[in-house]
């Protein structure tokens, strides 16, 4: 992670460590690289990586949050799994959640435990599994209920409100 001088060089991605595996549209595992761009694109290299990263099990040197934690040795296999699917027009984020996050009627009516946490912070942690600008308090979020469709864009970050789909006209 690291910050480029020119924004006209956009979002690099360097060094990957380890690559991605999808199953059609299914991203089964995202690759790990490292990214680099211009403060304008609203990325702080000691927030993004500082925060735990949701949504994993197990990383070395990086505080993780993932559901099966602390229920046990056979816990990892009844938690529920993250979806995300990448499709020809857009991108399913969590899609097995329940609060719609380009929908305000649908976040605010649902129970969430995230409720405290302000929309553009939530919208940051679950498209990244990370924040990549709030700056906290960052031990109290609950990404797991979210879910947010993003139509596809030049740039996916940051989004653009013109950019979210309500699940509603993503999905039959």
């Amino acid at each position: 992670m690291g910050n480029w001088t020119r924004r006209e060089e956009g979002i690099q991605l360097g060094r990957s460590y380890w690559p991605g595996l999808r199953w059609g549209e299914l991203i089964f595992s995202r690759c790990a690289v490292d990214v680099v761009c211009h403060p304008d694109f609203q990325i702080h290299k000691r927030v993004a990586d500082r925060s735990p990263l949701y949504f994993t099990h197990e990383r070395m040197r990086r505080e993780v949050k993932d559901l099966s934690h602390g229920w046990g040795s056979n816990s990892r296999w009844r938690t529920r799994f993250r979806f995300d699917y990448e499709e020809r027009d857009c991108v399913i984020f969590n899609a097995g959640g329940e609060s719609d996050l380009a929908d305000p009627a649908s976040f605010e009516s649902t129970s969430s435990s995230n409720r405290d946490l302000p929309i553009g912070p939530r919208r940051e942690l679950l498209v990244h599994r990370c924040f990549v600008t709030y700056e906290g308090p960052w031990d109290d979020s609950f990404p797991y209920d979210d879910t947010l469709a993003v139509r596809r864009a030049d740039t996916m970050w940051p989004l653009e409100e013109d950019q979210l789909l309500p699940l509603n006209r993503v999905r039959p």
